[in-house]
Order: structure tokens, then C-alpha cells, then sequence
């Protein structure tokens, strides 16, 4: 976690320094994924690209319900 909150870092600055949130949590997820793909048990990075990203992308900040998304093919709403 680390290394890539520190790669993260390095690619744009966090809300507590002033940075855009928006930037700051592609850059983290950017990361995540480059971390996940280096290990064969965790190459399969769709539930950032459509779960996490999802709420990024809409602005969702807070996790406001309803939530819609999928997970590895399956579609899931809370709320």
C-alpha cells in the first residue's frame, strides 16, 4: 500500500495538500491496478474499472445511494 500511495504522490497531490480529489483517486487507482497486475492471482482488475471508478467518475464522493455497479459480470444496487 506503500508503494502505491507513494507512486500516487508522485503523479498528483492529495485534497489535504490542496489537490483536485477527482485527480488524486484516478492517480491511486491508476496505481492499484499497475500493483495488481504484477501478481497473476490479482490480474483481473474489473471491479476498480467498474466499481470504484464508476463512483469516481459520477462524482460520488460520499457513496451516496443509490449505488449501481458490477462486479466480475454481475450487476449490483444498494440502496
Amino acid at each position: 500500500m506503500r508503494a502505491i500511495r507513494s507512486r500516487a504522490l508522485a503523479r498528483a497531490k492529495p485534497p489535504a495538500q490542496g489537490g483536485d480529489e477527482r485527480t488524486w483517486l484516478h492517480a491511486f487507482l491508476d496505481e492499484r491496478v499497475a500493483e495488481m497486475r504484477k501478481e497473476p492471482a490479482h490480474s483481473d482488475t474489473s471491479r476498480v474499472d467498474t466499481a470504484q471508478r464508476v463512483f469516481l467518475d459520477n462524482g460520488n464522493f460520499n457513496l451516496n445511494t443509490p449505488l449501481v455497479f458490477a462486479v466480475y459480470g454481475d450487476r449490483y444496487r444498494i440502496g
